[in-house]
């Protein structure tokens, strides 16, 4: 595999690979390059300790889990079932669109770890794959499995119960749509 080679002092993203934090983004600043493919990096907003006088967090990563930062179009339109990036947690958090609300809120849904936030369209951006040292979109998808939970579990988001449906049997109102 190829991989990019950030020059110390380059701005990247960090992809995290740890329990309840798998697929999370942090941005870092690459301090040193090293040998078999590894970095140095500092992030911008993870630290030591919750010491308010803690330093930058430091850490070796592998180039695997590095990516430039991506290209951001704050004018682009955000839409139902759009792929996106949050920033919570002082990470990038990928998640999909499921409600766009009033006053520049969205819901975004998480697959890992499950949650649902509502997030203000600053705190967004398109998501973007780092693909063969190039930007691509992915391709918008209907969030199966937050239905499936919705309709597993029982449980819905607002809205009344809707009537039975013909050759459905009982069905629920998810954010305006019958299931």
């Amino acid at each position: 595999m190829v991989y990019h080679n950030f020059k110390p002092g380059s701005r990247v993203e960090v992809r995290s690979d740890d329990e309840g934090f798998k697929g999370a983004c942090y941005l870092a600043t690459v301090l040193e390059n090293l040998e078999n493919n590894k970095y140095l990096v500092a992030y911008d907003d993870l630290m030591e300790s919750e010491d308010k006088d803690s330093n930058r967090l430091t850490e070796t990563v592998h180039a695997q889990d590095l990516r430039p930062l991506p290209p951001v179009d704050r004018d682009e339109m955000i839409k139902i079932h759009d792929v996106v990036d949050a920033y919570h947690q002082d990470g990038w958090w990928t998640g999909q669109v499921i409600e766009i609300l009033e006053e520049g809120k969205l819901v975004v849904y998480f697959q890992n770890p499950p949650d649902e936030l509502i997030v203000h369209r600053n705190h967004l951006r398109l998501h973007l794959d780092w693909v063969d040292g190039r930007w691509e979109k992915p391709n918008k998808q209907v969030c199966v499995n937050f239905f499936l939970k919705l309709l597993t579990f029982g449980t819905f988001i607002g809205g009344p119960r809707a009537p039975d449906l013909p050759g459905v049997g009982s069905s629920r109102m998810v954010r305006g749509i019958y299931y």
